[in-house]
């Protein structure tokens, strides 16, 4: 048991010496150390870690005698620490930096191993003794409250750096830093230096010296930056190391006329700044230049460079110089010329390996000459340029125009590596600027001429509006960008007040940036030997493409062509006909992985058929909208959706009453009175045949049968084929089509009508798209853009069913749908300025009577804002509880209403009931006398659909009303 108790003793007493636990005698400086970060441990300089590595509260001896860095960070508002006392502890301490501290009279000479010192903005101290005989390194920053700096016991510091603003800090002793190599002096002005004591120094930078410097015995110094109030150039005939050499003359009060360059034929560097007096510098001898930069030497006239065949970088700035030779330079990569009072202008022709072009108020002899392959950077300002191409210069990645005036007003950059844009102040009217960069950024301003600018950069970063900016373009109307940025482009111009700009993506139709492809054609083998030219192809015809994440919709154009670009990865490319079960495909899909695979890829695709199955359609289509004694165009279309050519008849019923027919194409027969009929021939699978005709309404003002707004004239098309059809319902299609007194050529229809039973719910509907340029100039590529509400449709059934001219449908982001006619130079002429898509979509199953489906579109025409159609609204009731329409002359006004409606006849009204969607009769109201005006309150009806059944002296009407 003794025995027991003695070995925990020991135990004890061990855990406890081997975590000793130091006391610094500085409880200030304890606490900082122990709640701070002070220790860097990877090296970046800037602390990472606690002292208390164990987080025990105690500094204990383990955790710091292996510590060699140590950053003291404090602010000055709450600094308590005014004494270094108990850092002699950290006996391995070599790098110590201080910043925003009070210290009173510190001791260096505690640290034993102390290389570097950093003091920077440590206030309180006036006099600092350095006294560290172990200091290599030591710089003062900021320090301007410090007077007097002295140095004892230093022998092997080599480097000092001292920044004091102290107006009382006017001397410096460095006689006893005898191993000094290198020694800078910044916003420190003293009245004279004296370094003939630091034969070692190779580095001097002296900022605001008071007196002329002697270098008489400094004849190592390799760097030499000067600011003095006198300055003699002989004094370059003691430093033949010489190699890099700044002159800030400011300040200098006695003239030099010239600088003697000849003793240091080693000099690599030469800046002079502002040193006005100069009028000529000997360079003969500087073989080795490679870096020339003279700014506000106005005196300047003549500059020999002829001999500085390895000058890499020039930059010239302000000078007097007449003339200016670059024959010879043809080693410079980066060049800047600004404000030269030149006779002539500079020639760049041997240039070949310019890099970085900065030119200002400097002609160039030739602007082509701007096209270097090796070009990064260009900055033009305040030139008028004939001619900016960029086309040779595969590398540029900076470009900046400021004041410039150009011959062309139209500029195109497509680089890959471009990043940075800027623009300012120029006559350009159109900007086209592309590159592969994601994180690129431009800003444009300022530019009154501008109207349009081409961002479309395929990045898959959103731009930002803190370096992407289109501000202050008074004239700005059209900015194409991708997707993913028009609303934020939308945004910062509206928050600026730039309403009236067109944000959207259709200034191409391919993506910006790097980009793959893939492409092939759709054709049917009718004759089952092989798909080949003489084959029929599969127009409009949609396949999905997915990358496993992404999935969207493109159809094939009129030609059986279809074309998709993709980003780099795998993706499978399906075709998706109406009726799968009709079909087999060769391949049943593509599967292509870029960059592995080469771009384009092609695939083309071989249908034949399964089967033998008669499937035809039959679709009304009104070119134009019904205008009382107007001539209106219709077509009848008929698609073969089934898989055997096919023959028939197609036949379309109208009221005879209402209409009398002008023309048809191909001439139809009549059967009868109210009934065209024309045969169909030879009809291969998907292919459509149109047959037109023109009808002549009647007016309001005939004495039988007269047409007035809101009448309702149908059309009924019927197709009969040879042989039993395999999906009957679309063999019939009624078109009711609504009487307008005025139009707008741009809107869209449901071919259904307005209401459609429930019964039709989860069939197709069909839509049109009227779309006519009103311009002044044809109309290059128009786009109609859908957005398919999901809730409403199944966007996956959408089948285009054609035009008026070429076109492909494209879906993306899973519900937007774009009919893109590319190239098509629509006329702006009133006989030959009108166009339309149609194409059909099923609406969801799950819609209940009562419940309205809406759809609107978008037709943008080339680089113009978007005319919005109207909304076509359509219900889904039993009409049967509705009585059908007997009084043509009943009008109904306004709609949409918001207080009331007004209920105009040629008869007089008896009643009108209210019913809603659901057909339950809200109210009725019925007349007295035969008054042929009548007016019915809506302020107590819920906004929403409505049905007004009329009952006049001779019959009835049924209209449709929006209540607001």
């Amino acid at each position: 048991m003794k025995k027991l108790l003695f070995l925990i003793l020991i135990i004890f007493y061990s855990k406890n010496t081997c975590a000793q636990t130091v006391n610094l005698n500085n409880p200030d400086l304890e606490l900082f150390l122990l709640n701070n970060e002070t220790i860097d441990t990877n090296g970046d300089d800037i602390p990472d870690t606690f002292i208390d590595s164990n987080r025990n509260n105690v500094i204990e001896q383990s955790e710091i005698s292996s510590i060699s860095n140590l950053y003291l960070i404090e602010v000055f508002s709450s600094s308590t620490i005014y004494s270094l006392n108990g850092l002699e502890f950290f006996t391995q301490l070599n790098h110590l930096e201080i910043r925003r501290m009070k210290l009173n009279n510190p001791d260096f000479s505690l640290f034993q191993n102390l290389e570097y010192l950093l003091l920077d903005r440590v206030s309180d101290p006036t006099i600092i003794n350095i006294n560290s005989n172990t200091l290599e390194k030591l710089e003062l920053i900021n320090m301007n409250q410090l007077d007097v700096l002295t140095f004892q016991n230093t022998p092997l510091l080599e480097d000092l750096n001292l920044h004091s603003n102290s107006s009382l800090f006017t001397r410096l002793d460095v006689s006893t830093l005898t191993q000094l190599k290198s020694l800078q002096l910044n916003a420190t002005f003293l009245s004279n230096l004296d370094i003939n004591s630091n034969i070692n120094l190779k580095s001097l930078i002296i900022n605001k010296l008071g007196s002329v410097l002697d270098l008489s015995n400094n004849n190592q110094i390799e760097t030499l930056h000067i600011t003095a109030d006198q300055f003699y150039s002989n004094i370059l005939n003691h430093v033949p190391f010489l190699k890099d050499f700044i002159l800030y003359g400011n300040n200098i009060n006695t003239p030099i006329a010239s600088i003697d360059f000849s003793a240091n034929s080693l000099l690599q560097k030469i800046s002079i700044f502002s040193t006005s007096t100069i009028t000529s510098l000997n360079l003969s001898n500087n073989f080795s230049l490679n870096d020339l930069e003279l700014s506000n030497l106005i005196n300047l006239v003549n500059l020999d460079i002829s001999a500085q065949n390895q000058l890499n970088r020039l930059k010239l700035r302000t000078l007097g110089i007449f003339s200016l030779d670059l024959t010879n330079n043809t080693a410079i990569t980066n060049l800047g010329l600004s404000d030269l009072s030149l006779n002539s202008s500079v020639d760049l022709s041997s240039l070949n390996y310019l890099e970085n072009l900065f030119v200002e108020n400097v002609s160039i002899s030739d602007y082509s000459l701007l096209t270097k392959p090796f070009l990064k950077t260009l900055f033009l300002r305040e030139l008028h340029v004939p001619t900016l191409s960029f086309d040779l210069n595969f590398q540029l990645e900076k470009v900046t125009l400021y004041q410039v005036t150009l011959l062309s007003t139209n500029l195109s950059i497509n680089k890959p590596n471009l990043d940075f844009i800027s623009i300012f102040h120029t006559n350009l009217t159109e900007i086209s600027l592309m590159s592969n960069v994601p994180d690129w950024s431009f800003l444009i301003s300022n530019n009154d001429n501008l109207t349009s600018v081409f961002v479309k950069n395929n990045s898959m970063d959103q731009i930002h509006e803190q370096s992407c900016s289109l501000l202050w373009n008074d004239n700005l109307s059209y900015v194409c960008t991708d997707e993913a940025d028009i609303d934020l482009q939308n945004n910062f111009l509206s928050l600026f007040g730039f309403n009236n700009v067109n944000v959207n993506s259709y200034c191409s139709f391919t993506p910006g940036g790097n980009f793959s492809e893939i492409q092939g054609a759709i054709s049917i083998d009718t004759d089952n030997n092989g798909c080949d030219p003489a084959d029929p192809v599969f127009s409009n015809f949609n396949f999905t493409a997915t990358d496993g994440t992404l999935s969207g919709s493109i159809s094939s154009d009129q030609s059986g062509n279809y074309y998709v670009p993709v980003s780099d990865g795998q993706h499978i490319i399906t075709p998706n006909p109406e009726n799968p079960t009709y079909w087999n495909f060769t391949p049943a899909n593509v599967v292509v992985d870029f960059p592995t695979q080469a771009s384009p890829f092609t695939q083309d695709f071989c249908v034949t058929a399964n089967g033998s199955i008669e499937d035809l359609e039959v679709i009304v289509v009104p070119l134009e909208q019904a205008r009382p004694g107007f001539d209106t165009d219709y077509k009848v279309v008929v698609k073969n959706k089934g898989n055997v050519t096919t023959s028939g008849t197609v036949n379309l019923d109208f009221e005879e009453d209402f209409m009398s027919l002008l023309s048809s194409a191909p001439t139809a027969a009549m059967p009868a009175s109210n009934q065209l009929s024309w045969s169909v021939s030879n009809l291969q699978p998907f292919q459509m045949k149109e047959y037109e005709f023109t009808m002549t309404l009647n007016t309001p003002t005939q004495t039988t049968n007269p047409l007035n707004g809101g009448d309702l004239l149908t059309f009924t098309g019927t197709v009969i084929g040879t042989a039993t059809d395999a999906m009957p319902a679309d063999n019939t299609m009624v078109f009711d089509q609504t009487v307008v007194n005025s139009y707008d050529p741009n809107d869209k229809t449901c071919l259904e009508g307005e209401t459609i039973t429930p019964a039709m719910v989860g069939e197709y509907v069909h839509y049109m798209i009227r779309f006519e340029n009103t311009g002044s100039a044809s109309a290059v590529n128009i786009v109609v853009k859908d957005e398919i509400d999901l809730s409403q449709f199944d966007i996956t059934t959408l089948i285009p069913l054609g035009g008026s001219h070429d076109y492909y449908t494209r879906v993306r982001d899973g519900n937007v749908v774009e009919f893109i006619h590319e190239n098509i130079n629509l006329d702006f002429n009133d006989a030959t300025n009108d166009g339309y898509v149609l194409f059909k979509i099923k609406t969801l199953s799950t819609l209940l009577e009562g419940d309205t489906f809406d759809n609107l579109a978008e037709i943008y025409f080339d680089f113009n804002a978007p005319i919005i159609t109207n909304t076509e609204t359509v219900t889904v009731m039993n009409t049967a509880s509705i009585a059908e329409t007997t009084d043509a002359s009943i009008t109904v006004y306004p709609n949409p209403a918001r207080d009331y409606i007004q209920i105009s006849s040629s008869n007089g009204l008896k009643s009108a009931s209210i019913i809603d969607v659901n057909g339950r009769m809200l109210s009725q109201t019925n007349f007295i006398g035969s008054l042929i005006e009548q007016r019915i309150s809506t302020q107590n009806l819920n906004s929403g659909v409505y049905f007004i059944s009329i009952q006049s002296e001779v019959g009835q009407k049924v209209e449709k009303v929006v209540v607001e």
